[in-house]
């Protein structure tokens, strides 16, 4: 995948905001979950659309969790990930 600006995440992000996979976050984890996959959109706008997959640095860099961070980039269909990196899905359901 190519480098994204910005604008480009936070759309995807925008037009996703009320799918079934941000409304069964917010269900579970409440504004904090929320608030911790709105600052793993930041990570990602600030990296061209990809960002280093360390759940421990991402958990530090929010004040969280390392299992909530883990659960938000794996559990929702909302971000593609391997071991390494992350980035936001093309369409999140």
């Amino acid at each position: 995948m190519e480098q994204q600006t910005a604008n480009e995440v936070f759309l995807k992000a925008f037009n996703a905001r009320n799918s079934v996979a941000i409304l069964d976050l917010k269900a579970e984890h409440g504004i904090e979950g929320y608030g911790v996959y709105f600052q793993l959109l930041e990570e990602l706008a600030a990296n061209g659309g990809k960002a280093e997959y360390n759940a421990a640095r991402l958990a530090y860099k929010s004040h969280t969790e390392v299992w909530l961070v883990r659960t938000i980039i794996e559990d929702y269909s909302i971000f593609n990930y391997t071991d390494d990196e992350f980035e936001l899905k093309d369409e999140i359901k």
